[in-house]
């Protein structure tokens, strides 16, 4: 890239850090608006859903597991019991 004969990098009506802001040239547009660094309020809602749906899912899941989980933890310690009861390790 480079500088051509007649060929401005800057605009010389450009305005400068603190230059205040000129008047529009038409009486029915009005400033550009500032643009905002916060995200748009559809953004944060949808956010807060997909956040809320996945712990609900989390929760499901977790509780199904359980449901699943638990025939096989009793089942296993019925199988230990009698292990236990031959070696003497419990007492009644």
């Amino acid at each position: 890239m480079t500088w051509r004969r007649g060929e401005v990098w800057l605009e010389s009506e450009m305005l400068w850090f603190r230059e205040a802001v000129a008047a529009p040239a038409f009486a029915g547009i009005g400033p550009a608006a500032i643009p905002s660094l916060a995200p748009p309020p559809g953004l944060v809602a949808s956010r807060v859903r997909r956040a809320a749906w996945e712990r609900r899912r989390h929760l499901r899941r977790a509780r199904t597991t359980a449901v699943a989980l638990s025939p096989a933890v009793v089942l296993a310690l019925a199988a230990l019991l009698p292990i236990a009861w031959s070696r003497g390790k419990v007492s009644v």
